[in-house]
Parts: structure tokens; sequence; C-alpha cells
């Protein structure tokens, strides 16, 4: 008999996503769960479409309570659930893909009580976990140092670990008490997380979200800080974790204004006085002898002479600094490079001053691929484009792409509902009245994405009338993909007449899977590579671990076709053999390239595209040096589909 999960969805203030996140859960391939919904005196109508939902399904059940936060939610839903074999947490303004419950439950086993899958849609901030396993004490640990999200949402539990005290959280903590929970969790078992390398979860960032509205203060930090202090089993991780956070506590403290000179309040707070018995304890070391000075003293005109000198700002300055700032300012100093390189000229750009600008003419973004910046491949340039186009909705500017080089994207790709066509002799290139913009991405990461979306925003503030932007950066675009992707293409006729080729072929009841060698088996060299392997003994022993993988999705889709995608000439020669398997003809290529093409040439790389998008589960195998290609992954969300990586 299957287990029975308890699926618990706290609700408050999300009428306008509440149905989208039931619709979600009542069609998963899972079927044995229970959907515990809990009411926190939602001010909308969330209740109401919630009671409509339970009247049509008996697995679902609504509760009504008072509001007192999200935690008390979640914890009178662990005690409805108490008949569940296992616990899963959704928030009400997310969803899950169709086969989320099916593929944490397959996670567990008798010697698993907790799965986890190391990545949430819409949330790049965590590092890939490589392992398919890890110890309840690393598990732990990568919650603690940020390695791992602390959501409780995306994970499996099984419900034993949940205890009288798990959720006994004061109700002043209104961010943070996740990683409270998770940690308690993990000293109720010595037991072996499961890692699920897929994307089962679809969390929604909205202006409305709590993280957004939350504004800290000493008391809220201290508080937290003791809590978490006292859920850690160890002592060496208790001492670990101090370490660990002063830096995270410093930054909070100049917010707090421990860089002004009337911070005697400040210096009274249990949260300065926690911090330094803790750098004390710890004995942290400050860069400079007037950092020291400025947090230790409380001495008022020492610390004015203090914080008023010069030199004291540029060490702070680098003091307080996140880790990734040097790589966004190496990321600025190209767009200075950009802009000011002769190449301009020699692209057509002049400058006439004084230039009259047209005041009374909307602004005009225009997202520029040709053969001046290389910009990556498709999945690249397509997270630049949707970018570029996300922001220009918000300030309702005109939105244009100008895309000649490989070819010219109307051959694949025509306007649906947003007008972008534009040729090349319609652009200003008088740099008095055009900006030019220019970013790429460097390490793809949460911090980095927030510097590139208030770069860009600054930047269309400024008094142009059009802006040339070059970007294969995905900064912007936290509504849905598809949606944008829809609102700006549709295939073009010849697109439609090759995809209803494969179609046929296919029918509807297939699976894809992408393998990304680069030059590893020595027949691509298109782009940048990793270097071909060194022996023909490796490259046979690559191929054989890949077709293992082909091998197993063929057992867990026994009656499905399975489309196989890859860069090499080789491998799908060789897997297009199989029966059960099926590659799309035609040339393999990459659209990087510095040549012009033929108009044909890239043919196969959309086709394979919007067949990727059309099949009923995705995957990308990893193996030894090979690409985490974001190609599947972009077409997944096209449709939104359940895109699943397999590290091997």
């Amino acid at each position: 008999m299957s287990k029975t999960v308890g699926v618990i969805v706290p609700v408050y203030g999300t009428e306008k996503y509440v149905a989208r996140c039931i619709e979600s859960i009542l069609t998963q391939t899972y079927t044995n769960f229970h959907l515990i919904i809990i009411d926190d005196a939602s001010p909308d109508n969330a209740g109401k479409i919630c009671d409509e939902y339970a009247k049509t399904d008996s697995r679902i059940t609504v509760i009504h309570q008072d509001n007192t936060g999200v935690n008390r939610a979640r914890a009178n839903g662990v005690t409805i659930a108490e008949d569940c074999d296992y616990i899963t947490f959704v928030d009400s303004d997310d969803t899950i893909t169709p086969d989320a419950l099916d593929i944490l439950v397959a996670a567990m086993s008798p010697e698993v009580d907790i799965a986890i899958s190391y990545r949430v849609l819409n949330i790049p901030d965590y590092p890939p976990i490589r392992k398919e396993q890890i110890t309840v004490k690393e598990y732990r640990q990568g919650l603690l140092f940020q390695r791992i999200s602390c959501a409780p949402w995306g994970k499996l539990f099984r419900r034993k670990l949940f205890k009288d005290y798990t959720f006994d959280i004061p109700r002043d903590i209104v961010v943070g008490e996740d990683l409270l929970m998770n940690i308690r969790l993990t000293c109720n078992t010595d037991k072996l997380v499961n890692v699920i390398h897929s994307d089962i979860y679809n969390y929604n960032i909205y202006e409305g979200n709590t993280t957004k509205r939350f504004v800290s203060s000493p008391s809220f930090e201290c508080l937290w800080h003791k809590l978490i202090i006292a859920s850690i089993p160890e002592e060496k991780e208790k001492d670990d974790f101090i370490r660990f956070s002063i830096q995270r506590r410093l930054r909070q403290y100049e917010r707090f204004g421990g860089l002004e000179l009337n911070n005697k309040a400040l210096v009274a707070t249990d949260f300065y006085q926690d911090l330094k018995k803790d750098i004390q304890k710890c004995k942290y070391t400050f860069r400079s002898f007037r950092v020291k000075v400025l947090f230790y003293s409380t001495n008022m005109p020492l610390r004015g002479i203090t914080i008023k000198s010069k030199q004291y700002w540029n060490t702070i300055k680098k003091f307080f600094k996140h880790p990734d700032d040097e790589l966004w300012h190496a990321a600025k100093k190209d767009i200075k490079k950009y802009r000011t390189s002769p190449n301009r000229l020699e692209e057509g750009y002049f400058r006439l001053v004084p230039a009259q600008l047209q005041k009374d003419k909307k602004k005009q973004v225009i997202c520029i691929y040709d053969s001046n910046v290389r910009s990556g491949g498709w999945a690249d340039r397509l997270r630049g484009i949707l970018s570029v186009y996300h922001i220009c909705r918000q300030y309702n500017m005109e939105f244009k792409i100008l895309f000649e080089h490989p070819f010219a994207l109307e051959r694949y790709l025509i306007p649906n509902k947003v007008n972008w066509g534009i040729k090349r002799n319609e652009l200003d290139f008088n740099l008095s009245t055009t900006d030019l913009c220019f970013v790429s991405t460097r390490t793809g990461r949460d911090y980095e994405m927030r510097k590139q979306r208030q770069w860009f925003k600054k930047e269309f503030k400024k008094g142009f009338n059009e802006f040339h932007v070059r970007t294969n950066a995905a900064f912007s675009y936290q509504e849905d993909f598809s949606q944008l992707f829809c609102e700006l293409f549709r295939p073009s006729p010849l697109l439609e007449e090759l995809l209803n080729q494969q179609k046929r072929i296919l029918g509807k009841d297939f699976i894809s899977v992408s393998f990304r060698f680069l030059d590893l088996l020595g027949d691509f060299n298109e782009t940048f590579g990793r270097g071909v392997l060194t022996s023909e003994e490796k490259r046979q022993k690559l191929i054989s671990e890949c077709f293992k993988q082909i091998e197993l999705l063929h057992e867990k889709h026994p009656t499905a076709k399975i489309l196989v995608n890859s860069d090499s000439t080789t491998f799908l020669k060789a897997a297009n053999i199989l029966e059960y398997t099926y590659v799309i003809p035609g040339k393999i290529s990459h659209i990087d390239s510095p040549e012009q093409v033929k108009d044909d040439v890239h043919d196969k790389t959309f086709t394979d595209f919007f067949m990727i998008a059309n099949a009923k589960s995705i995957y990308l195998v990893i193996a030894d040096q090979m690409y985490d290609s974001g190609f599947p992954y972009a077409a997944s969300r096209l449709y939104d589909r359940p895109f699943h990586r397999i590290i091997c």
C-alpha cells in the first residue's frame, strides 16, 4: 500500500494565487495525499476559494484559524496530518510540478527520513549538491552555512520527526522560522538525507512577499540568533555557526546605524553586547585599527573622529562588501570598456553634440544580437531577451529585438502579441541620444542578478531616446517564463511545418534527454570547450555511462519514446540505433557561431528546442566533465514541464 503524504498549505492574503496552487496539487501523478489547508484568517477571499475546492475533493481539509502566523499554521497542519506517513509544505502563492510528490516519495526508503530537492525554480542562490545522499549532519551544516535552502518546501519529511517543540517559536519570528524548524527536525534522526536533482517546486516572487515587507531590528536579530544557537545539538557546531554569523551581524549592525555618531542606544542593546562577546570569544580580527575602535568604543568623540575619517570609509566599504562585489565591479569595467571601445565607431555609432532629444518620443529599448558581441547560445540569449522585456513592461517602454546573427530570428520565431521586429536602418546610432547597455552573466547567483536588475532600471531612467542592449543575463523575469515568451513569440510557418513533421513521428507520449559534451568526444568545436578526453578508453567509458542513463529512463518510462538531444554527432549516431530512442535529423550547430550561416543550419536547433518543450518529462544528464546546459531547462519552462538533472 502506498504511503500517505500530508501536503500542508498555510494561506494568508493570496487570493490571486491560491487556486493555481491547489490545482497544481490536485493534478499530481501521485494521488495518495491529504491536502490540509490552514486559513490563517486571510483578509481577502482566499479562504472562501479553499472552501469551494474542498467541496469538490474529499482529500482536502480546510481549517480556519485566528491569525497566529505561518509557523503556527504549519504546526496545526502537522497535528491534523497525524495519520500521514510523510509531510511536505507548499506556500499558497507557489506551485509544484505534476510529478513532485511522485519524485519525493520515490526518494524515501527505510534508511532515509528526509528527501530534499537541491534546486527551486526562480531561486538560483544555492550551489548544486553533487551527491545523491548526504548525512543528516551534512544537511544541517548546509542549512546553517547557507549552502542548502532552509525553506520547508521542496522537501519531504517523515511524520515522526515532528515533535511538540519543533514549532515552539515566538510569534515575533516572522522571518527565519523555516531554518529553526529544519534544524530541529535534524535532531530527531541520524538517517541519511536523499538529494533529488530535479526541479519540483515553483517559487513565485512578487511584491507582496513577506520577506520583501519585513524590516529587521536589533531585538529581532538578537532573539533569532539565540533561538538558532539553542536549536543546534553539538557544541562545536554552535561555535562554528557563531563565528560564521559574525560577518552577517556586522552588516546588520551597519544597517541599524552603527556608522552614525549618535548610536548610544544601539551600543546598549543585547544585539550589540552579544555580538561583541562573540567577537571576543572567537578572537575575530578586524582589518584595521579604526574599525576596531568604531565597534568597541563607547567614547562618542573617539567614534566621531573614526567615522569622519576618509581612510576609515575606504576600509569599512571593503570590510562590509559582498563576496561577489569584485565580480560585479569587473562586469562594470566591461560595460565601460564596451561603451568607449573604438569598435563602436566601426559599428556605425557616431556622436553629434549638442543633440536634440525628442522629449515627447516614447523610450525604445532594443535587444541586439549581432556579430559584434558574443552572446552565448539560444538559452543564454533568450534569458537576456525576457529579462529586458520584463523591465520594459514595468516602465511602459517600447521593446524591440534586432536578431540578425548568425541568422535572422524571424525565420523561426515571429511576433505574437508584441511587435518587436525592427531593421538596422531604423536604429539611432547617435551616442548623444542613444545609450549602449551591455551586461554579461558571470556567476548567475542572486546577488549578481539583483545588481544587474538595479543597473538596468537605473540605466533606463536616463535621458536617452534609445537603449541598445546586449546581454545574456537572467535578472528580471520573475513572472511566468511561459507567459513572457508567448507574449513575444510564436513559431513561424516554417518552424510549424518542421514541428508538425516531428509530432507525427513522436506523437504525444515521449520524454526527452539531453547530453552536452562540448568537445570531450572530439567532434564539437564551434564554441568554448573543456578539452578532448585524452584516451579512447575514457571517451568510451563516458559514452557507456550516458547510455546506462538512457536505459534507466527506458525502464522508468517503458512505453515512451525517448527523444535524444546532444551536441555530439558521435553520441547521437550511437544513440539512434536503439529501438526506443529517436534523434531529430539535421546538422548539429550552436547559435554563438562567429560566422554568418546558411538559412537551414539552425533548423534542428529550434526543432529540438520546441520538441523538448513538448516532452512529458525533460532530463539533462551530467557526467564527468560534461556541461550543465541551460537549453533543455529553458525548453522545460516554456510549457511548465517537469525538468530533472541526472548527475552521475
